[in-house]
């Protein structure tokens, strides 16, 4: 199916790639990282390569990006806290300080895509989120602070090039931010 443009908010409607779901990826949507798909579930589902059974869909076992501890994902309507296992893991997130939810918007592309990113491949991942990137130079800010903090390392292929930046933690993006490890 051809994407529709929403000329007032400027967002893109599609149909989901697994369960066929119309969505909507944008900065009015909770859906802002998963193209093609209506969730992190169906996302998760797809790469995972997981099967309907009986007409239901299996739940998936993913990490909470605060605490690090393992729950299930469950297919749903509501896109819910896909990134954290409660409530209140979100809400340590959005305490930190007043750009901790900024910080995780531009670290959780490095963090999911395991490879490295440079500033530029990080801006334009972040086109739909909240705190999307208004240039390279933006994103390079943000990167380059949690370079210096430990959780990012940090290497150019050329010697007049961009820095590429590859997550550098054994945590998940949040616990990393608060551990600092």
């Amino acid at each position: 199916m051809a994407k529709i443009l929403i000329s007032c908010m400027g967002d893109v409607m599609d149909n989901c790639s697994v369960c066929n779901k119309v969505y909507v990826m944008g900065k009015s949507s909770r859906n802002y990282a998963y193209e093609g798909f209506c969730s992190r579930y169906c996302y998760k589902f797809d790469i995972g390569n997981y099967k309907v059974t009986k007409g239901s869909y299996p739940e998936i076992a993913v990490h909470c990006q605060t605490c690090a501890k393992d729950y299930n994902l469950i297919k749903h309507d509501a896109y819910g806290n896909s990134h954290f296992c409660s409530a209140g893991c979100r809400q340590t997130m959005q305490n930190m300080n007043k750009r901790s939810e900024r910080d995780y918007h531009y670290l959780l592309p490095v963090y999911q895509s395991g490879r490295s990113m440079t500033a530029a491949e990080v801006s334009t991942s972040n086109k739909y989120r909240w705190y999307n990137s208004k240039s390279a130079t933006t994103a390079s800010y943000v990167l380059n602070l949690w370079y210096s903090r430990g959780i990012l390392s940090r290497y150019k292929d050329k010697t007049h090039g961009p820095y590429s930046y590859q997550w550098d933690s054994d945590n998940p993006t949040v616990k990393a931010m608060l551990t600092r490890e």
